[in-house]
């Protein structure tokens, strides 16, 4: 377990792979929690979820709109 300084988050990538002993900075990833805002309990179930969690590289660029067509195609395949 590696425990970083309040300032991890203004230091740069290779900063961050250094102090958690990564071996590149495509290692590093992110992690964020959504809410469906919309969401509806009468709905509620396995392929309709209230929150997700998504964790991506730091080097790719996190696309919303790609994530909500992905939920929206899953929950459609699977109704």
């Amino acid at each position: 377990m590696v425990v970083a300084d309040d300032t991890y988050y203004e230091k740069s990538l290779e900063q961050r792979r250094q102090i958690l002993q990564a071996p590149s900075t495509s290692y590093l990833c992110k992690t964020i929690i959504l809410e469906n805002t919309a969401y509806d309990e009468r709905f509620a179930g396995p392929f309709y979820p209230r929150y997700i969690c998504v964790v991506f590289q730091y080097l790719t660029k996190f696309h919303s709109e790609k994530l909500a067509r992905l939920v929206k195609h899953h929950q459609n395949s699977n109704c």
